[in-house]
């Protein structure tokens, strides 16, 4: 899992489509109750490796 601390996002990768549909399922949408909504969204593997990189950047830069 990779935690974007300054972008507030995190990335998952489960072992199946079955448990990130699950997942998508019951957590999209959730309402924190500071009023915080929770959004989950599926992401390609060309997505999550850019934002890994710019990550890397920004920190190391």
């Amino acid at each position: 899992m990779y935690k974007f601390r300054f972008l507030d996002y995190f990335i998952v990768r489960y072992k199946s489509c079955q448990f990130a549909a699950y997942a998508r399922e019951k957590l999209h949408a959730f309402q924190f109750p500071d009023g915080e909504i929770l959004s989950v969204q599926y992401y390609d593997e060309k997505i999550v490796n850019d934002l890994v990189n710019q990550t890397q950047i920004v920190k190391y830069g």
